[in-house]
């Protein structure tokens, strides 16, 4: 199923993107942070680099659901630094969402 769910995050469709998302972070808070630090942050870490904007904000989307489920020390290691990065991109709308995904995901790192 992971495999797919995975797929699942580049489709064309937004509805299947965000689909994929709930059901990652559902995965993620049901095996646990170190899961989903192993078998799919890799993944979406990936699209941060996507030459589509929609799947960079799929990335974003993905990042801010996960954030929670792996912890302040993963998210401060692993999530900040690619948003950092994203908060430089060429689409404005991207870099929109970066200043939203901030707020959600500073509330994980402050609570260490």
């Amino acid at each position: 199923m992971l495999p797919l769910c995975l797929n699942w995050l580049c489709d064309h469709v937004y509805a299947i993107r965000e689909a994929a998302t709930a059901i990652l972070t559902e995965l993620a808070k049901k095996f646990g942070g170190e899961w989903a630090t192993k078998n799919v942050m890799p993944k979406v870490l990936a699209l941060s680099k996507d030459l589509n904007y929609l799947h960079r904000l799929t990335c974003l989307f993905c990042l801010n659901s996960l954030a929670e489920a792996v912890g302040p020390e993963q998210t401060a290691k692993e999530i900040i630094p690619v948003i950092k990065e994203l908060s430089e991109d060429n689409v404005p709308n991207v870099r929109f969402n970066v200043a939203k995904s901030l707020l959600k995901i500073g509330k994980v790192v402050d609570s260490r």
